[in-house]
């Protein structure tokens, strides 16, 4: 079989056509990360960590961000930036993932002026196509799961050069309606 996995920020402003029953089977909603995921995803870069440490590392990630909500992107790059850090200097370092936070911020503020600026250049009128949220990370994310069994033994679909699958029937589907845009 073939697993096709399809993620988006902003499932709301897909076509209805792209992620209709039998084009997208399974629909899961990764949210905001929870206490219990800091502490194993913590478990996880520091396997040799005492569960205390994990506990103490999700405190100290809910006292940094006072309310504020962390994705689990967020997380991994910390970690991933921190990874030659022991355990507790981990622990000890949390304020870097508030700091990102507003770097990343600050910066969907200036692209977002700038993108303005540019459309005022150009004599654009209307609204941006992007979303408040903005891209990367701003709001809870869907990833959609396609799932198909091939017929025959051969496969069915055929990589193109650029790595993508593409159908052999041209990408239509009983309705017509092309799968290309």
């Amino acid at each position: 079989g073939q697993l096709f996995i399809l993620t988006t920020n902003f499932r709301d402003q897909l076509d209805a056509a792209l992620i209709r029953n039998g084009r997208v089977d399974l629909h899961v909603e990764f949210t905001h990360a929870t206490r219990e995921q800091m502490e194993m995803l913590f478990a996880q870069f520091y396997p040799d960590a005492a569960a205390a440490q994990a506990e103490e590392f999700a405190g100290a990630v809910a006292a940094v961000l006072g309310g504020r909500k962390v994705n689990m992107a967020a997380l991994q790059h910390y970690f991933v930036t921190h990874r030659r850090s022991s355990a507790g200097e981990a622990i000890g370092g949390v304020q870097a993932i508030v700091d990102d936070m507003k770097e990343r911020d600050e910066g969907k503020k200036d692209a977002g002026e700038e993108d303005k600026k540019t459309k005022k250049k150009k004599g654009c009128k209307g609204k941006s196509s992007k979303s408040k949220a903005g891209g990367r990370g701003g709001a809870a994310g869907t990833v959609n799961v396609y799932i198909n069994s091939p017929t025959a033994p051969d496969d069915a679909s055929s990589s193109s050069s650029d790595g993508s699958a593409s159908s052999e029937d041209g990408g239509s589907d009983e309705s017509g309606e092309s799968d290309e845009e």
